[in-house]
C-alpha cells in the first residue's frame, strides 16, 4: 500500500520472502521512500512502487540475512521510487541495520534482539516503537521525529536536522541526543526518571513535562547538558 503523500507510481514487484533463517536485516538505499512496518502476514512482504522497473533494488535472501540493496547508484540522476517492507509480528532479527542516503524513510513497531541502527543524508525520517537492546539514528540534515520512544538505551545524532523524540516510559538509562546546528524538543511523561545528555549549540528550556533547544543566535555556543528528571519533581519553565 502506497504511502500517504508519496509520489503516486505503479507496483513493479512483490516479494514474499520466509523469515524463519533469517538473523539479519540489510537495507542500504540511495534515493528510494523506505517504510518498514509490522503485518499480519506469515512473510516478509517487499513491495517496489517505480515508474522505472530498472529502479528496482536488488533483493537476496542467504546466509541467514535479508538484503535490499539500491541500484540507483548506478545512474548519474537518481531515480526516486518507493520501497515497502512489511514484516510478520513474530520476526523478531538480532539486528537491523538501514541506510538511505536521499529518500524519505518511515520505520514502524519493529524489534530487534540486539540493535537497530539508522542512517541518513537528507530527507523526512519518522520513527514509532522500534524496540532493541540499543538503538542509533543518525543522520546529517534530515530532521527526526520518534513517537513512544521506549528504549532504555539510545543514541539520535543530527548535524543540522531539527529532533522532535517523545519518551514513553517512565525510566531510562544512560542515552544522548545530539544536534549542532538544530533545533531540540524532548517531551515526557509527567513521572519520568531519567539521566540524559543532550548536545547543542542551542540554549535549554525546560517547561513542564518537557525540555526544548531552540535557536539563539547570541548564546550560540557548542556544549552539553546533562538533564535529569526525577519523578518527584516537574521541570521548571
Amino acid at each position: 500500500m502506497l504511502q500517504k503523500g508519496w509520489q503516486p507510481q505503479n507496483l513493479i514487484s512483490k516479494d514474499y520472502i520466509e523469515y524463519q533463517n533469517i538473523d539479519q536485516v540489510i537495507i542500504d538505499l540511495c534515493s528510494e521512500n523506505l517504510c518498514v512496518k509490522k503485518y499480519k502476514g506469515e512473510d516478509i512482504l517487499i513491495e517496489v512502487y517505480s515508474n522505472n522497473a530498472k529502479t528496482k533494488p536488488s533483493i537476496a535472501a542467504a546466509n541467514n540475512q535479508l538484503l535490499i540493496v539500491s541500484n540507483n547508484k548506478l545512474f548519474s540522476d537518481p531515480i526516486y521510487c518507493n520501497v515497502e517492507v512489511y514484516v510478520p509480528v513474530n520476526f523478531i532479527p538480532d539486528s537491523i541495520e538501514i541506510n538511505n542516503i536521499h529518500g524519505n524513510t518511515i520505520l514502524e513497531n519493529l524489534k530487534a534482539k540486539d540493535s537497530i541502527t539508522f542512517g541518513a543524508q537528507d530527507g523526512e525520517c519518522s520513527f514509532l516503537n522500534l524496540n532493541c537492546e540499543n538503538l542509533e539514528l543518525n543522520t546529517v540534515s534530515s530532521d527526526i521525529k520518534y513517537d513512544n520512544l521506549n528504549n532504555e538505551i539510545f543514541f539520535i545524532k543530527t548535524v543540522s536536522g531539527n529532533i522532535d523524540v517523545n519518551l514513553k516510559n517512565k525510566e531510562y538509562v544512560y542515552s544522548f541526543i545530539t544536534s549542532e546546528k538544530g533545533n531540540i524538543k524532548v517531551s515526557y511523561n509527567k513521572k519520568a526518571l531519567f539521566d540524559l545528555l543532550i548536545y547543542s549549540e542551542k540554549p535549554l528550556t525546560r517547561n513542564k513535562n518537557s525540555i526544548s533547544l531552540a535557536i539563539c543566535p547570541r548564546r550560540a555556543r557548542s556544549f552539553q547538558r546533562h538533564v535529569s528528571v526525577r519523578a518527584s519533581a516537574h521541570p521548571k519553565g
